[in-house]
């Protein structure tokens, strides 16, 4: 129950030194799940930011083994400093680590729409699993961007086509894939705009992990039904 413990704390936006000093102490320890002390960094961001340097955390994240967990974090963050944290990510992590900071703002739906202008270089990027994640991203957060319809297009014919079918995108991206749909330059294309299609209809962004492991009296509507986080189908060697 370590987890929900670290959220609880969290959300009671207390400020006693006792209650800071476990959060830190959780945070810093290595030997605790990666998932836990990212819990515990969110709780100290939402009591005491400045009582901790999660920015120089959430980077060594994003540029580990564990840049997965940015997918489930980023959207429990405050959204101003989420937004921030991954500005900066996507200016300073390393070539091969983009994609990560990509992934994670899209999981933030369109309130990352300040976010839109630093991606969308990215929809022209040489590594396949960098520009695949941003067209995913884009479709969630500014689908009506000119600039993505030629790229989604590619992708729908290229090597990641089947991960379309698996992710979940913005209502708003439904033009375009009818657009697609409307208009297509092959069978291929056609066919796999119309899958995509069945991924505009859900709610985005979807209820996080976390959120759906709280304990019913801290969730948000709770006895309602959630829906698992995202997970991208994309490799992160794939290029």
């Amino acid at each position: 129950q370590k987890k929900a413990v670290t959220m609880l704390l969290g959300r009671l936006g207390a400020s006693d030194s006792d209650v800071l000093g476990a959060l830190t102490q959780l945070a810093e320890e290595r030997s605790e799940e990666p998932l836990i002390r990212n819990l515990a960094v969110v709780s100290l961001v939402r009591l005491a930011p400045d009582s901790f340097d999660y920015t120089k955390f959430f980077l060594r994240e994003l540029k580990s083994d564990r840049y997965s967990l940015g997918r489930v974090i980023f959207p429990e963050l405050p959204r101003d400093r989420a937004l921030a944290l991954l500005d900066r990510a996507l200016a300073d992590l390393p070539r091969e680590k983009k994609f990560a900071a990509i992934e994670s703002a899209g999981m933030l739906g369109e309130s990352a729409a300040p976010l839109a202008t630093a991606i969308e270089p990215f929809l022209e990027n040489d590594e396949g699993a960098v520009r695949h994640s941003a067209v995913v991203a884009m479709l969630r957060i500014a689908p009506e961007n000119p600039a993505l319809e030629p790229v989604v297009r590619a992708e729908l014919i290229g090597r990641f086509a089947s991960s379309f079918a698996h992710e979940r995108f913005s209502p708003r991206a439904r033009a375009l894939f009818e657009r697609i749909v409307a208009t297509p330059k092959s069978t291929v294309e056609r066919l796999a705009a119309q899958s995509a299609l069945g991924c505009c209809d859900g709610e985005f962004p979807v209820p996080s992990e976390i959120e759906a492991s709280e304990p019913a009296g801290l969730r948000k509507g709770a006895g309602d039904a959630t829906t698992p986080v995202v997970e991208s189908s994309i490799p992160p060697s794939a290029s």
